[in-house]
């Protein structure tokens, strides 16, 4: 579990690297061809992961329900992402994980059961392990997406 973890934490940090230095209106802009933009991406990994590893083990989100709609899987921007609130998701893409693996170590998810979830990917998550394993991936994908939306702003 511990090699997820670190995968996470590293995929997170480069994230954060690539974005650092954007403006406000470069993280917002959702060039020809893509969906959605920088900022997006830099909300949906915070949902996803409490989707994965909170939701499916019965618990509330950490995060406002309207931000879970609006960041959610198959949601795209559908209004501007101010600086106050891209500041506080840059100060969350690490603070969240590190919060995840302190629950995990204290038993916090003890005496849950994991709600399964067929992913877009094909695979079937059955258990908190899995999910974080597979969040690893998912985070990954979407650093992906943000080296190419920022290609595509001509950053």
């Amino acid at each position: 579990m511990n090699n997820a973890f670190d995968i996470i934490r590293t995929t997170r940090s480069n994230f954060l690297r690539l974005v650092d230095g954007l403006s406000e209106e470069q993280l917002n802009h959702v060039p020809a061809g893509f969906n959605n933009n920088i900022a997006w991406n830099l909300a949906h990994i915070l949902v996803v992961q409490q989707t994965l590893c909170y939701v499916r083990m019965g618990f509330e989100s950490q995060i406002p329900q309207p931000d879970m709609k609006r960041f959610g899987k198959g949601s795209k921007p559908d209004q501007w992402i101010g600086k106050e609130e891209i500041a506080l998701f840059k100060s969350q893409v690490m603070e969240q994980i590190t919060q995840l693996e302190k629950d995990l170590r204290s038993g916090f998810f003890k005496e849950r059961e994991y709600e399964k979830l067929l992913t877009s990917y094909g695979l079937t998550v059955d258990s908190l392990e899995y999910a974080i394993s597979y969040l690893a991936t998912h985070d990954a994908l979407h650093y992906g997406y943000v080296l190419a939306l920022k290609r595509a702003i001509g950053q």
